[in-house]
């Protein structure tokens, strides 16, 4: 078998694996499901989740650099986990080291490395009890590759002796004890699969290969497919290789697919069968399954209509962020494995990761703890952060006796539509999946993180949630206490439907040597600003027209109210006219290609901007750290000034985290309770203190604001010490004081927003379609603007 290469590894490491026996499962349930629980009731399947420690051998009394959990998965009934510790040395202790090592004094710096540098390999059972601590079978001379298990339950090692050069595969004893079984006469990785098949046969995988092994261990047969990417999935009892087909003359022919593999040859046999992607989809005993931030699924590869829905996060009070690959022992009892991140600041200040692994035990309740509480639905857009920052304060609400409902989430995900029509344009796809969802009266409650989809925008699908903040009963909200110009920002024809939670902030930032003091422009007044700057000075820097069109703020020619499009508007000309006069024809690959070719790297935009010879730079930040960061690269002569608008533009917030109550939603006061309860005071500080919010997005509450921006402080000025302390140290970037009047210029400079960002897939579409031809001078702007106004019309006018 051929040598792995690193991203080979690392591209099947992301495959998990998951180990599931036999259970009984039900039908999955979805957004489109008609006819779904509005109370929850006894029977209601719940589930309570212990947390039981897989602990890591960390020396307390010495400073870690780095913990890392490596591959772990459920062997069975048993657990098997890798890790690497690495204890903090300085740099001169380094260099010494590598002195010797090249000197020829390997024992000396072999011993040194060992102290320093532990890897470690372990079996615990399902209650936490180390099995076996597999480091002594795992060192310089015999590498455990895998522990693997056959159908009668029995485990196994796959070994590589490295001296000899052979792969061997032994049996584990219930003492720990390895026996050798067989030589298997092909080599194995890291992330080979090996899988026994009934008759006691092994299959073996990588990347464009795979070998059939008999008992004895002699080879029956192979085949060699450059596509197969390794990956083995089980249906009906039959096995299939995953393959990713490339052309890279022709990207909308790019797909994965499924081939039958012959149990008895090992040979690919029949058609290919076409499937979204696969990187989520695990092996069990009994057939394929999926494990998401949703729960698990049973698949049927071939008709995903008829998966069926094994465990679900909305049957526990339990946050999932970190949890990883499964265990079904019964439909009673259910295993996860978890890394839990734990915080703390090093000796020079900085903010380090120690994970902590955990095994989590879900066990049925005879009785759901819940029953009378009505149901919300939350339909959140499924970034890699939404669980982990949502996650705790939907927990909270849940358990706090005072709340009106219970809240069940749904996680869209743009992998969902990741096929079929979806596959050219995924956010468009999902938007139309959402859309329908809503309109048909089958979709979620609350929509949460799709801020971005701003055709949603109107009365037929979102309420409006001014009412319920204005409301003088008591349950409405205290603007004064919010950054309420993000709230009247996010307004579409001054109704409120998705309420910010989060946000960063984005925007042009002007030269202030060139440009003076103005902090806003309008399209006209950035075209005439622009064309009277001095030949030496570069407006922008060079970025593809695209880009452009996506910072400018093209959504406010549409008013979703009315379902109506203004592009016949001069101000949508005079937009269309900076992209074209100040944007690229060319993509970042071609402008990358360019740059490579000359042997070059591209001009230094914030080097230009400080020396007076760019006007113009496109800029972002998500906190005050960042923010401090900008204004170090670009020096203290700028002039936050936004985007330029129809009007008069300002920076932009970009919101991360939103809720709307759907119109089709039956219990709007409760909706608005939990929305209440998430935007409030103490769940934004919440969020802040548990580190959720620091390095992502800032809250909208200004009491929150103030409790990071004093967080983000403390830490900058720990660093600051730590770093005039020890300047030469490599591994450190001379860090940027923050300093308490940047904390005020980053809120005056969040008070100033008025403008948010906004998209609309299908829009976008056909102002990119029809614009390209005004770009390249085959078209005048006024037949692309009329073109784009036909098609636009009829596109918003029918939803």
């Amino acid at each position: 078998m051929k040598k792995m290469t690193t991203a080979k590894i690392l591209a099947l490491s992301l495959i998990a694996s998951l180990l599931l026996p036999v259970t009984a499962c039900k039908k999955k349930t979805g957004t489109g499901e008609t006819g779904r629980k509005t109370v929850v009731s006894e029977s209601d399947p719940y589930f309570t989740i212990s947390e039981i420690d897989l602990p890591i051998p960390i020396d307390k009394d010495r400073e870690v650099e780095g913990v890392f959990i490596g591959e772990s998965s459920f062997v069975g009934n048993s657990v098997v986990i890798t890790y690497d510790i690495r204890y903090l040395t300085s740099q001169e202790e380094q260099d010494e080291m590598q002195k010797k090592l090249m000197n020829g004094q390997e024992e000396e710096y072999l011993k040194w490395y060992e102290e320093n540098y532990k890897h470690g390999k372990k079996m615990f059972d399902l209650d936490g009890n180390v099995i076996l601590d597999l480091a002594e079978y795992d060192n310089a001379e015999n590498r455990i590759i895998k522990i693997i298990e056959n159908s009668g339950g029995e485990r196994f090692a796959v070994t590589n002796k490295i001296q000899e050069g052979e792969t061997i595969l032994q049996k584990v004893n219930d003492d720990g004890s390895l026996v050798k079984t067989m030589e298997l006469p092909v080599e194995v990785n890291e992330g080979s699969d090996v899988l026994f098949l009934r008759n006691g046969n092994l299959m073996i995988s990588d990347f464009g290969e795979l070998y059939l092994v008999s008992s004895d261990g002699s080879l029956i047969g192979s085949a060699a497919n450059d596509e197969f990417v390794g990956q083995i999935l089980l249906q009906d009892e039959k096995y299939y290789g995953v393959g990713n087909h490339y052309d890279p003359e022709d990207w909308d022919q790019n797909y994965s697919y499924i081939q039958e593999i012959n149990s008895q040859t090992g040979e690919f046999v029949g058609e290919k069968h076409r499937v979204a992607d696969t990187s989520g989809i695990t092996r069990g005993q009994d057939g394929s399954y999926s494990s998401d931030v949703n729960g698990i699924t049973k698949l049927n590869l071939f008709d995903s209509s008829k998966n069926q829905e094994v465990f679900n996060w909305n049957f526990s009070d339990y946050n999932h962020a970190g949890v990883g690959k499964a265990y079904i022992k019964s439909e009673n009892e259910v295993y996860f494995l978890s890394v839990q991140e734990t915080y703390e600041s090093g000796s020079k200040g900085e903010n380090r990761t120690i994970p902590q692994l955990k095994l989590l035990r879900a066990v049925r309740a005879e009785k759901n703890p819940h029953a009378g509480k009505k149901i919300v639905r939350v339909g959140a857009f499924d970034t890699e952060e939404t669980a982990s920052e949502i996650g705790e304060t939907v927990i909270r609400y849940n358990l706090d006796e005072n709340s009106l409902c219970r809240i069940e989430m749904i996680y869209y995900s743009l992998s969902d539509v990741d096929q079929g029509s979806g596959r050219e344009n995924p956010e468009k796809a999902l938007s139309d999946k959402v859309s329908l969802d809503l309109l048909s009266g089958n979709g979620p409650d609350i929509l949460m993180g799709f801020s971005w989809i701003s055709r949603l925008n109107n009365d037929e699908v979102l309420v409006d949630l001014n009412p319920f903040i204005d409301a003088a009963d008591g349950t409405g909200l205290d603007r004064s206490l919010y950054f309420d110009n993000l709230f009247r920002a996010s307004e579409v024809g001054g109704k409120l439907y998705q309420l910010p939670v989060t946000f960063t902030v984005s925007g042009f930032v002007g030269n202030k040597d060139v440009l003076g003091e103005k902090d806003s422009y309008s399209y006209q007044e950035f075209l005439d600003t622009a064309k009277a700057l001095p030949d030496d000075v570069t407006v922008l820097p060079e970025m593809p027209y695209k880009d452009m069109l996506s910072y400018l703020d093209y959504t406010e020619f549409v008013d979703y109210g009315n379902n109506q499009v203004h592009f016949d508007d001069p101000a949508f000309e005079r937009l269309l006219e900076i992209i074209k006069t100040y944007g690229s024809k060319k993509t970042h690959e071609q402008l990358a290609s360019e740059y490579e070719e000359i042997d070059e790297s591209r001009p230094d935009a914030s080097a230009m901007f400080r020396e007076g010879m760019l006007a113009f730079v496109h800029a972002g930040f998500t906190n005050l750290s960042t923010y401090a960061r900008v204004k170090s690269d670009l020096g203290d002569k700028i002039v936050f000034c936004g985007t330029p608008n129809s009007a008069h533009g300002s920076m932009c917030a970009k919101i991360r985290l939103s809720m709307a109550i759907c119109q089709s939603c039956k219990n709007q006061k409760e909706a608005w309770d939990f929305l209440r309860f998430v935007i409030s005071e103490e769940q934004q500080t919440g969020m802040v203190v548990a580190g959720k919010v620091d390095d992502r997005s800032m809250p909208v509450s200004r009491k929150a604001m103030t409790e990071q921006n004093q967080k983000i402080r403390e830490t900058n000025q720990v660093i600051v010490r730590a770093y005039a302390s020890d300047p030469q140290n490599p591994r450190d970037e001379a860090p940027v004081e923050i300093t308490e009047e940047m904390t005020s210029e980053l809120e005056r400079i969040v008070e100033s927003i008025h403008v948010v960002n906004a998209s609309d897939p299908d829009v976008f579409s056909i102002i990119w379609e029809e614009a390209q031809g005004y770009f390249a001078d085959q078209r005048s702007v006024d037949e692309v603007c009329r073109n784009i106004q036909n098609r636009a019309k009829t596109i918003v006018s029918e939803r």
